[in-house]
């Protein structure tokens, strides 16, 4: 049999490529099933409640129903509850802003990376407050979260209205 050429060994390799991508692990199909009970509740909540976006709580439980791994994320209520989560969390620390009015949070100052000490934390704290009221929302809500020093992969989802779709 003569082999196939260059080209068609390439494609040919490609296809195989794709195929192995779109398949789902066998280990996952076995071992997972989504709780989309879960999830589906909290999509309908949001719903009802005629709201564009959800909480970073409602995401994250969202995802996990799916299977996707978060990172632990805690409420903080005051300056001294923040520090106290960061010390039993370990420093270095995240604190962001949890705000269903404030868009861009990263750009409007409302995360907070890299808190290494009690001081640094403190700080933080009080400068996503402002940021909170400075934008509308002083019944925003301060998270603290661990600095994931492992080298992973981020997941960033945003969904748009297409005006051209058909519904």
């Amino acid at each position: 049999m003569i082999a196939p050429a260059p080209p068609i060994q390439t494609v040919k390799k490609g296809t195989n490529n794709l195929q192995l991508l779109l398949e789902t692990p066998k280990a996952i199909l076995r071992d997972f099933a989504p709780d989309r009970t879960k999830a589906w509740s909290i999509i309908r909540n949001a719903i009802l409640q005629k709201r564009l976006l959800q909480n970073l709580n409602e995401v994250k439980v969202i995802l996990e129903a799916y299977g996707i791994p978060v990172i632990a994320t805690t409420r903080a209520q005051s300056e001294d509850e923040a520090v106290s989560v960061a010390e039993e969390i370990g420093f270095p620390v995240v604190l962001k802003i949890d705000s269903e009015k404030i868009f861009h949070k990263v750009e409007r100052g409302g995360v907070i990376l890299n808190l290494k000490d009690q001081d640094s934390v403190r700080n933080a704290f009080r400068g996503i407050r402002e940021v909170a009221v400075s934008g509308r929302d002083p019944e925003a809500h301060v998270l603290n979260q661990p600095i994931v020093v492992k080298h992973g992969h981020e997941l960033v989802i945003k969904a748009k209205e297409d005006p051209h779709s058909v519904r």
